[in-house]
């Protein structure tokens, strides 16, 4: 799922028009709020690592 992001050219606020999914995450393409800029760019965007909660051990003692 898309972020969002700030405008680099003006400042405003940035929506997601569009995502395609790949196999390390997605690309997304942003557009500006303000109706004066649109700028547009595209990002990509990783997917946090899926953990396995039975092959990660946790060390208890301090």
């Amino acid at each position: 799922m898309a972020q969002g992001d700030i405008c680099p050219k003006c400042g405003y606020y940035m929506y997601a028009i569009s995502e395609k999914e790949d196999l390390d995450g997605s690309w997304i393409v942003y557009e500006c709020r303000n109706e004066r800029c649109k700028y547009r760019m595209k990002s990509f965007e990783s997917q946090p690592a899926d953990l396995d909660f039975n092959v990660v051990k946790l060390d208890a003692q301090n």
